[in-house]
Formats: C-alpha cells, structure tokens, sequence
C-alpha cells in the first residue's frame, strides 16, 4: 500500500478582522439567498446585501472550510509538465471528487434535504448538462436566466460515488461557486419561495437562516467548500465527516 500526498482539512474561516470583515461579508455572503429574480441578485439599491449583513452582523453564523490539500497543507498534486505549466495529477484528482459525495451525505445528515444550484445552470440550459439518468426535483428560478436548484438525492450521490468523473468532475453541477443548501424535509417548500420573491426583507432573511441547517459554497479549485451554518460550529462539522477516519483511509490508500 502507497501513501498518497492528501489529508481532508476542516478549520474556521476566520472573517471577524475588522479590516476584511465588510468586504468579505458583502463578497461571500451577500448572495447566499438563492432569490430567482435578476434584480434581487444584481441588487443596484443594495437591498438585499444590507438586509443580510444587518442580520448576520446581529447573529454572526460560524463559516468553516472543509477542503483536501497536500499534506504540507497545499493545493493537491499536480504534474509538472513544463518548467512553467503544471496539470492536474488525475490519480490524486479522481480519488477527491470521488470522496465529495460520502461528505456531502455525511453533511445532509438524516432528515434533511440538500439542492444544489450550480451558477450556470439557467432555467433554459439544464436539461443539457444534467446527467441523462438524473431523476430528482428541479426548482426553477422566476427569470428564466437565473440559475435553477437541484434536489441532490442519495441516488445522484451514489452514482457521484461509482463514477466521479461523468457526476461531478466533468459535469456542470459541481463547480466554482456552486451553492449548496440543506434544509430539514419538510421546508424544501421555501427554496421555492426565496426563488420567486419579488423583493428582499428582513422577514425573508430571518426566515432563511432560521431555516436552513447549513449552505455551502465549492471554493478553491473544486477540493474544497465553506459551510455557513448558524448551527453547526467547524468542530460540529469535524466530527459530524469524520475527518480522522477519511484521513487515516487516505493514509493507507493504494495509487
């Protein structure tokens, strides 16, 4: 058995400097209601970004990143191909997209669902790039141009599992800035409310972080997400994915 050069790590984001806290805010979170209409998200007044930094500002969530990186804590391998271009090692790669999807089940946790909405995904493009075999819920936006949400069931989960590469790797879903939102079953039924509303409130900001367990955005280069949860601390988090046990797999995998 070979060692390979990868651990899962799972830390705070640590965004409370005053110095980054404004901008970052404004950056990362600002747009983590997946409201369907363009003006909400485009949001010239700035409505909606101050809605929500009033009310995180109030009850700041704790944002924990949960990424793979190389066992100096780094980007995971990559082959030199020329004293100035380097690629991906597909081996390394292929076994981190493979390993997302028992993560991300680990995160929904039971009793609760979990939709994605990838950035490019609109209304009038997802039939083309979903997976011709997927069958779970869509939630379309109110502007056809905006991007729809995904159910992401346990059996997407388990074919992302057995093949990575068609699922996740070389597909639209997950990609840079995909969100992720999970919510205990029973209140998908306000994803469908956020995405048409007309305008932001506080009402409706209150009701999403109530609401929801957790939202995540895919960072970095695909290897990594940051969690938003008002309920869930980076510990919680650690424990809940076990990293000690994807990290001792990862010692003993064979490549």
């Amino acid at each position: 058995m070979k060692n390979i050069d990868l651990k899962l790590v799972c830390e705070p984001v640590n965004y409370k400097a005053e110095n980054v806290r404004v901008k970052w805010l404004e950056k990362e979170i600002g747009i983590c209601i997946p409201f369907g209409r363009r003006k909400l998200t485009e949001d010239k007044d700035k409505t909606t970004i101050r809605c929500i930094l009033e009310y995180i500002r109030k009850k700041p969530p704790h944002i924990t990143s949960l990424r793979f990186c190389n066992l100096q804590g780094g980007e995971p391998s990559y082959i030199k191909v020329t004293p100035t271009l380097e690629r991906q090692d597909e081996k390394v790669w292929d076994l981190i997209y493979k390993l997302w999807p028992g993560l991300i089940k680990k995160l929904i946790g039971k009793g609760n669902s979990c939709y994605f909405q990838p950035q490019i995904l609109s209304a009038d493009l997802y039939t083309d790039y979903l997976p011709k075999d997927y069958k779970g819920r869509i939630i379309k936006s109110f502007d056809d141009d905006m991007p729809v949400l995904i159910e992401c069931t346990s059996s997407f989960l388990d074919l992302a599992e057995q093949n990575p590469s068609v699922y996740l790797r070389k597909s639209a879903i997950w990609d840079y800035a995909t969100f992720g939102y999970v919510l205990p079953k029973g209140k998908e039924y306000k994803l469908k409310n956020w995405a048409t509303a007309s305008k932001c409130t506080s009402e409706i900001v209150k009701d999403f972080f109530e609401s929801i367990v957790c939202y995540f955005e895919v960072k970095y280069e695909c290897e990594g997400i940051w969690i938003v949860s008002h309920k869930m601390d980076w510990q919680t988090i650690y424990n809940i994915v076990d990293v000690d046990k994807v990290n001792r797999d990862l010692n003993h995998s064979d490549m």
